[in-house]
């Protein structure tokens, strides 16, 4: 996995400094404009627009190389990243704007989200998926605990505009690594528009049913995910009284449980088993949640992140090699793009749903938690209803097909 390693560094940059962002951009928002809705309608367009154009941008991925693409992207982010500061400053900032350029930013976000997905499919031999994805996984969630904290102590220390001025930084090496590497193995030339290769792989992910119910089944997951990522803290905050420090320390201690179980699952061969562990994570995670839900002393509640974050863990692993089994290596920009959309959208649903199961006083969690446990537990049960085995579904009942005739149709279909 050599040659992955420097790709491996630029993504992680890119997360690092997107998470980072995510708190930095609400916390300027609320220090410049005095204005939570600015900041939740922000917080939104960091993540639509890119969802919109994800299966367009999976056909650039299977078009170009992706470590450049992931370059555009992270240069694209700096210089968003650089100019709203720098437009602040001089009053030059209109909330619109801000807006539009959170929006621009978004647009390209796909590219580091699926580069390193679609380079392990092409350059990692299939023995070797479990432990590049269980890198990928300790990668990212290493991302997410590092970036809020360090935009959070930046932005008490020096302020909302120099925090997003240091975020820029990390985005500016990785765009500058990726930008310079030599360009890898081209693909041959396109034979069809832009436009037929992104409903190309639209209609793959539709036709193909494992594919198709993988993404139902991470999609109702993902709801029960976006009640807990906004519940957890404040549960934190209310039951242990203490503030973002506190909170940093036990999210922190569940994602070092999510690296420890990615990077285990990882070493292992999950080959015909991928079912199995995605159902074992779900159910991991709902036993964390009504852990946290029902427990009140500090013991209790680590056990619950620790299974929490162990449960995303053994997922990101199962589910990713999952995917790049069933996908046609030729489809996978496309396929790993749209799947994140339909994947994604389950999120600002959950989000939305924390409030009115939290109830008129953020102090009773409890509910909200036990609904997130219970829509694991469902997610959980549709797992051996939608997936199964479903033997002859690989890549190889997908092969793409000459314009003109069925291509990506299902055997039997």
């Amino acid at each position: 996995m050599g040659d992955l390693g420097p790709l491996i560094l630029v993504v992680f940059l890119g997360r690092f400094a997107d998470a980072a962002s995510h708190v930095a951009l609400l916390l300027f928002a609320l220090e410049q404009y005095d204005s939570p809705a600015l900041a939740s309608v922000l917080l939104c367009c960091r993540l639509l627009p890119g969802l919109l154009v994800s299966p367009f941008a999976g056909a650039f991925l299977d078009r170009g190389e992706p470590v450049r693409l992931v370059g555009v992207d992270l240069a694209v982010a700096c210089a968003v990243t650089l100019a709203i500061p720098l437009l602040s400053q001089h009053r030059l900032l209109p909330a619109v704007l801000l807006v539009m350029l959170v929006c621009v930013a978004s647009l390209t976000s796909p590219f580091t989200n699926a580069g390193l997905r679609c380079l392990v499919v092409l350059r990692v031999p299939k023995p070797l998926w479990e432990r590049a994805n269980g890198l990928d996984s300790a990668t990212y969630v290493t991302a997410l605990i590092g970036g809020p904290a360090a935009a959070g102590a930046l932005t008490a220390w020096m302020g909302a505009r120099s925090a997003l001025l240091m975020v820029a930084i990390p985005l500016a090496v990785g765009a500058g690594i990726a930008l310079t590497r030599p360009a890898g193995p081209r693909p041959a030339p396109a034979k069809v528009s832009l436009l037929e290769d992104t409903r190309t792989g639209v209609r793959y992910l539709l036709r193909h049913r494992r594919l198709r119910n993988l993404a139902i089944v991470v999609c109702v997951l993902n709801i029960a995910n976006g009640i807990h990522e906004v519940v957890i803290p404040i549960a934190l905050v209310t039951r242990s009284g203490g503030g973002a420090a506190t909170v940093g320390v036990f999210l922190g201690i569940a994602g070092v449980a999510g690296i420890v179980a990615g990077l285990i699952l990882g070493r292992l061969d999950s080959n015909g088993r991928e079912p199995l562990l995605l159902a074992v994570g779900m159910a991991v995670e709902a036993v964390g949640l009504a852990v946290l839900a029902t427990g009140q002393s500090t013991i209790i509640v680590v056990t619950g992140l620790v299974a929490v974050g162990a449960s995303g863990g053994i997922f990101d692993v199962a589910f990713l090699t999952l995917r790049q089994r069933l996908t046609d290596p030729a489809m996978s920009g496309r396929v790993t793009t749209v799947s994140s959309a339909v994947n994604l959208s389950g999120a600002p649903l959950g989000s939305l749903l924390a409030a009115p199961l939290m109830g008129s006083s953020a102090h009773h969690t409890s509910t909200a938690l036990l609904a997130a446990a219970g829509i694991s537990v469902a997610a959980a049960c549709l797992v051996p209803l939608l997936l199964g085995r479903g033997k002859g579904e690989g890549p190889d009942a997908y092969a793409l097909t000459p314009p003109g005739t069925n291509a990506g149709s299902r055997k039997g279909a």
